[in-house]
């Protein structure tokens, strides 16, 4: 997906939310990134990296969630980390 604009850094607890809606549209719209994400999985442990010091608040997050939610899962509890 499209890098994020410094100056526009969703991480911050009070853009979260609305973070994470446009993302989950930007990844629906990336089937065939998913699918590939799948087929990774699918040999082995994924590893999802990030670039910000919040664990909690990141793409990572976000894109784990969506994975587990692929596969039928309970995404792992808020502030459990990727």
């Amino acid at each position: 997906p499209a890098p994020i604009p410094p100056r526009r850094n969703p991480y911050v607890p009070e853009r979260w939310e609305s973070f994470v809606q446009q993302y989950r549209a930007e990844l629906a719209q990336r089937e065939d990134l998913l699918q590939l994400l799948d087929d990774l999985r699918g040999r082995g442990r994924l590893t999802l990296l990030y670039d910000v010091h919040d664990p909690v608040h990141n793409n990572a997050v976000v894109l784990r969630d969506v994975l587990c939610e692929r596969d039928g899962l309970h995404p792992p509890a808020k502030g459990v980390q990727p």
